[in-house]
């Protein structure tokens, strides 16, 4: 995901998807064997390596410039 950010200029990330069970999408995902870090760890590490990046669960009014 580093490297998407990066590569693309990803300049906001919309966490819509973080409201899913978790448990079925472990089951459908069937991620490797090791424990994850948490979604407030995971947004506090993007929002420290990345410090411009926006957050939220909408899409921004753009202005013409």
């Amino acid at each position: 995901m580093k490297s998407l950010i990066r590569n693309y200029g990803i300049d906001m990330i919309q966490w819509r998807n973080l409201n899913i069970d978790p448990e079925l999408y472990w089951e459908e995902i069937n991620p490797p064997a090791q424990d994850g870090i948490g979604i407030k760890k995971m947004i506090e590490y993007f929002k420290k390596a990345f410090p411009k990046l926006r957050y939220g669960y909408f899409n921004p009014h753009l202005v013409n410039k």
